[in-house]
């Protein structure tokens, strides 16, 4: 996770993940954003705002 933490995107925070195509659909990067999105928000009280971005490429086959 990472922030630039000044301005007004002090409050917003990124996160991002890869996993190999073998585990794609198997819901293994559902249920490790879930935990993620609840430890940052708990972890970092700060952080307004979590957000991430699609590589619309990798899309199960």
């Amino acid at each position: 996770m990472s922030w630039a933490g000044s301005g007004d995107e002090r409050c917003r925070a990124e996160i991002g993940y890869a996993i190999a195509a073998k585990y794609w659909g198997q819901g293994i990067a559902t249920r490790v954003v879930k935990i993620a999105v609840g430890e940052a928000f708990r972890d970092f009280p700060e952080v307004q705002r979590l957000q991430a971005y699609v590589v619309v490429e990798n899309r199960l086959q």
